[in-house]
Protein backbone atom coordinates (compact mmCIF):
# COMPACT_ATOMS: atom_id res chain seq x y z
CA UNK A 1 0.00 0.00 0.00
CA UNK A 2 1.60 3.32 -0.93
CA UNK A 3 0.23 5.80 1.50
CA UNK A 4 -0.35 9.55 0.17
CA UNK A 5 0.49 11.21 4.03
CA UNK A 6 3.12 13.45 1.92
CA UNK A 7 0.90 14.48 -0.94
CA UNK A 8 -2.05 15.67 1.23
CA UNK A 9 0.70 17.76 3.47
CA UNK A 10 2.21 19.22 0.77
CA UNK A 11 -1.06 20.08 -0.92
CA UNK A 12 -1.83 22.22 2.61
CA UNK A 13 1.34 23.72 1.91
CA UNK A 14 2.44 22.28 5.57
CA UNK A 15 5.92 21.83 6.43
CA UNK A 16 6.76 18.27 8.29
CA UNK A 17 7.40 20.11 11.41
CA UNK A 18 4.24 22.10 11.34
CA UNK A 19 1.95 19.24 10.80
CA UNK A 20 3.65 17.64 13.00
CA UNK A 21 2.85 19.97 15.70
CA UNK A 22 -0.83 20.35 14.36
CA UNK A 23 -1.55 17.08 14.78
CA UNK A 24 0.33 16.87 18.42
CA UNK A 25 3.10 14.01 16.74
CA UNK A 26 6.82 14.49 16.87
CA UNK A 27 8.11 15.20 13.62
CA UNK A 28 10.53 12.25 13.34
CA UNK A 29 7.07 9.76 13.37
CA UNK A 30 5.33 12.26 11.02
CA UNK A 31 8.58 11.41 9.27
CA UNK A 32 8.05 7.33 9.62
CA UNK A 33 4.93 7.77 8.53
CA UNK A 34 5.42 9.30 5.24
CA UNK A 35 7.65 7.04 4.01
CA UNK A 36 6.02 4.24 4.94
CA UNK A 37 8.22 2.71 7.75
CA UNK A 38 5.55 2.69 10.42
CA UNK A 39 1.36 3.26 10.10
CA UNK A 40 -0.51 5.31 12.32
CA UNK A 41 -3.41 4.00 14.46
CA UNK A 42 -6.76 5.05 13.05
CA UNK A 43 -6.88 8.18 15.55
CA UNK A 44 -3.48 9.44 14.09
CA UNK A 45 -4.93 8.82 10.13
CA UNK A 46 -8.47 10.71 11.31
CA UNK A 47 -6.20 13.42 12.22
CA UNK A 48 -4.60 13.49 9.12
CA UNK A 49 -7.30 13.47 7.12
CA UNK A 50 -9.14 16.30 8.64
CA UNK A 51 -5.92 18.42 9.19
CA UNK A 52 -5.85 18.06 5.34
CA UNK A 53 -9.10 18.29 4.59
CA UNK A 54 -8.71 14.99 2.50
CA UNK A 55 -10.82 11.70 3.20
CA UNK A 56 -9.09 8.36 4.41
CA UNK A 57 -9.29 6.43 1.73
CA UNK A 58 -7.02 9.41 0.18
CA UNK A 59 -4.55 9.01 2.82
CA UNK A 60 -4.67 5.11 2.46
CA UNK A 61 -4.26 5.30 -1.59
CA UNK A 62 -7.55 4.18 -1.87
CA UNK A 63 -9.13 6.98 -3.74
CA UNK A 64 -7.14 9.37 -6.20
CA UNK A 65 -9.30 12.48 -5.50
CA UNK A 66 -8.00 14.73 -2.76
CA UNK A 67 -11.04 16.16 -2.87
CA UNK A 68 -13.32 13.53 -1.29
CA UNK A 69 -13.90 14.48 2.40
CA UNK A 70 -14.87 12.98 4.89
CA UNK A 71 -18.22 13.13 6.32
Amino acid sequence: MKNKFRTARQLKKLKVIEAAELLGISQPTLSVWETGNKVPSVEGLEKMADLYGVSTDFLLGRSESEHCFNS
